[in-house]
């Protein structure tokens, strides 16, 4: 469990696409401050549209 003693990183891309949509690419790096726990990599793809 993650709690507030982490450092963090986060990297958005987003590509337009057409009729006011996008396409998302997110990366979320976190390391822990105290303890052993380990680093954690979280990649995230999202279609964004209106409707």
């Amino acid at each position: 469990m993650r709690g507030s003693n982490v450092d963090g990183e986060r990297l958005d891309v987003r590509i337009g696409m057409p009729l006011d949509s996008h396409i998302n690419f997110t990366w979320y790096h976190t390391n822990w401050n105290v303890g052993t726990d380990t680093t954690m990599d979280r990649y995230q793809l999202d279609y964004v549209f209106k409707f």
